[in-house]
């Protein structure tokens, strides 16, 4: 399943590796910069900006997933007047349930992440869920999916590595081929 998944995601990203790494690294690059410039109030405002943008990362590669055409502009689908309560409302119930159960040990707390590891795709997919049912949609398709989420997470180690050992070069391919393999196992699960 793991290397059908990285399969899949290698022959979806492969004209479009440049702009998917653009997409991917320079909105989160910002969100970070930002929250390291203002201290306290600086790190709620980049936990915002970051669940939004995470929104539109996913909106994205689910198009370039499903063959779309995508383009720059739909990484801000996150900010959109009618839809931003609901995604922000959707990122920060997902982050405190997770930050709860961390509270209880370092276990449980990656039990959740993973259990809510979906969201954004089902938010975007599903428009007309309220953020509870999206919660609970992530749960539901994660049931008996956590531990294969966590090995294809760990196939990607040698990149990783490799990413490491290259200052950062190789994430130019790497982080597309990542971020396009979670998204293919969204597609498989739903």
């Amino acid at each position: 399943m793991i290397q059908q998944i990285k399969d899949r995601a290698k022959s979806k990203i492969k004209d479009k590796v440049l702009f998917l790494f653009f997409v991917s690294f320079i909105p989160v690059a910002a969100a970070t910069i930002f929250g390291a410039a203002l201290p306290v109030m600086g790190s709620l405002v980049a936990l915002l900006i970051g669940i939004l943008i995470s929104y539109g990362i996913s909106n994205v590669y689910l198009k370039v997933a499903s063959s779309k055409s995508a383009v720059y502009k739909d990484v801000t689908i996150g900010f959109a007047p009618n839809d931003v309560q609901k995604y922000l409302i959707t990122g920060l119930l997902a982050f405190v349930w997770i930050f709860l159960f961390s509270l209880l040990l370092i276990i449980p707390g990656i039990i959740k992440a993973y259990e809510y590891s979906q969201v954004f795709y089902i938010a975007l997919e599903k428009p007309n869920l309220s953020p509870k049912e999206i919660l609970a949609e992530s749960s539901r398709i994660m049931k008996g999916n956590k531990a294969n989420l966590f090995l294809l997470q760990l196939s990607f180690i040698g990149w990783a590595l490799l990413s490491l050992i290259t200052f950062g070069i190789a994430n130019i391919y790497a982080m597309p081929l990542y971020q396009m393999a979670l998204t293919e196992f969204y597609n498989d699960v739903k």
